[in-house]
C-alpha cells in the first residue's frame, strides 16, 4: 500500500491542492494528514472528502504531548507503530541528554524512516 503524509499546512497553503490531487493521480492508496489543530473547519471540507476522516490525526490535547501543538503528529506516529523521535545531546562534560523532537522535526524524521512526505516529495515524477 502506497502512503503519503501531509500536514494541514502542506494542503492549505499555495499549491497544496495541486499536490494533494497529484498524490491521488500518482496512485497513493492512503493519504494521511497530521495537524497541530484541535478541530477542522468548513474550509477544510474539500480535502477531508478526498483524504477521509479516518486518515486525519488531530491534536487531541490529552496532555501526553511535550508541547500543546504536536498531538496530531504523535497520534500519527502511534498509528504508524513508530516511536516518537528524540534528539540526543552530549554535553562537554560527557553527559548525554535526550529531548523530544518538535512536530516539524518529527515530520522530517518520518521521511528518514522511508515514508513519503507531501512537503518533501519530488512532485516532478
Amino acid at each position: 500500500m502506497r502512503t503519503i503524509i501531509f500536514s494541514t499546512t502542506d494542503i492549505t497553503r499555495r499549491g497544496g491542492r495541486v499536490k494533494l490531487l497529484k498524490a491521488v493521480e500518482l496512485g497513493f492508496d492512503r493519504i494521511l494528514v497530521a495537524t497541530t489543530r484541535n478541530t477542522l473547519s468548513h474550509s477544510d471540507d474539500w480535502w477531508v472528502e478526498i483524504v477521509g476522516k479516518e486518515n486525519i490525526f488531530l491534536n487531541t490535547g490529552d496532555g501526553t504531548c511535550a508541547t500543546t501543538s504536536e498531538g496530531g503528529w504523535r497520534n500519527l506516529y502511534k498509528h504508524l507503530g513508530e516511536e516518537w523521535p528524540n534528539w540526543t545531546i552530549t554535553l562537554r562534560d560527557g553527559s548525554v541528554h535526550t529531548a523530544p523532537m518538535r512536530w516539524d522535526e518529527a515530520q522530517r524524521k518520518l521521511q528518514d524512516l522511508g515514508y513519503d512526505i507531501g512537503m518533501y516529495y519530488n512532485w516532478s515524477n
